[in-house]
């Protein structure tokens, strides 16, 4: 399982240094009506953070891995934010065939008995 999040984490990064990751954030967010600019600024270094530091995603780490304070972290994510529009507009950009298929990693998850 940590081979696979070390390459995971391995693809973020290279993925990260091309500059359209950030470019598709912005014109995701762009066709987003309720997302203002310093809104799409913020998401922006949030999702950039997120993809470059290991461990969990508390306020201070985010805070180390990024140019935003704890304060101002805190209180962005006060707002209201869609993210179900923001993956839906993301999918759709990123694939661009008819077949779509979708999978989630629920091994983290504790199991009931």
């Amino acid at each position: 399982m940590k081979k696979i999040i070390s390459s995971t984490r391995q693809f973020f990064k290279v993925f990260l240094e091309n500059v359209l990751f950030v470019q598709t954030l912005y014109s995701i967010m762009q066709k987003m009506t309720n997302v203002n600019k310093p809104q799409q600024k913020f998401l922006a270094q949030l999702f950039t953070a997120l993809a470059t530091f290991v461990g969990k995603a508390t306020y201070r780490n985010l805070n180390r891995y990024s140019n935003l304070n704890e304060k101002a972290i805190s209180r962005w994510f006060r707002r209201v934010f869609d993210f179900l529009q923001f993956n839906n507009l993301l999918l759709h950009q990123l694939i661009t065939s008819k077949d779509k298929i979708s999978a989630i990693d629920a091994s983290y998850m504790k199991k009931i008995r």
